[in-house]
């Protein structure tokens, strides 16, 4: 008799392969910035490479709640699938050889 499965371990492997993928966005990257010329849009730059900061941050935490949520889904999924799948194959009444 066919049965219900749900597939725990793709799950946590895609969850883990978007963490490792934020791993490296949050990589911190050194950028110098200069603070002593007045060259014309000096100041400019220094407010969009911290806007980029920012954003790159925001991303990671976006993209760390995605994985977290897929794996617990995943999880629930796997318990639903498991309870279903006693509840809907297992014979309910028995008289003799037959069970329905």
């Amino acid at each position: 008799m066919a049965g219900i499965s749900s597939d725990l371990g793709n799950a946590q492997a895609k969850a883990t392969a978007l963490k490792n993928a934020t791993e490296k966005l949050e990589q911190t990257h050194t950028v110098t910035t200069d603070t002593k010329t007045t060259i014309s849009g000096n100041t400019n730059a220094q407010e969009v490479i911290q806007q980029a900061k920012n954003a790159t941050t925001q991303i990671s935490e976006a993209i760390l709640t995605a994985s977290d949520s897929i794996h617990s889904v995943a999880k629930e999924f796997e318990a639903m699938d498991q309870k279903a799948s006693q509840e809907l194959f297992q014979p309910k009444y028995s008289v003799g050889d037959f069970a329905w």
